[in-house]
């Protein structure tokens, strides 16, 4: 499967286009840095799904570090169907968010 940016390395706050998952084709998202190797552990990624009434809700968030304030880790897998955006949270340090 290809690779696409979600969101292009920055420090400011920024969401994603809307992205769809469907049944049986799970997506892979994983945190970016301009350097590549570790992941500072202020950075902050929300993944969202869209509701039906248009609204976002957070389901889960990428951080440096799995359990750390809740996070998923660097990486996480969506499987469940549905429309989903993810949000940067401005802290300051560079972060983008890929798509596998």
């Amino acid at each position: 499967m290809a690779t696409s940016t979600l969101l292009s390395v920055a420090d400011t706050q920024a969401n994603s286009a809307d992205f769809t998952v469907v049944a049986g084709t799970p997506a892979t998202l994983f945190l970016t840095t301009t350097a590549g190797g570790d992941v500072n552990d202020d950075v902050q990624v929300n993944l969202q799904i869209k509701g039906m009434l248009g609204q976002y809700i957070n389901v889960a968030r990428l951080g440096a570090e799995t359990g750390i304030d809740g996070s998923q880790g660097t990486a996480t897998q969506v499987a469940a169907p549905g429309t989903y955006r993810v949000q940067r949270v401005p802290t300051g340090i560079p972060v983008g968010v890929d798509q596998a």
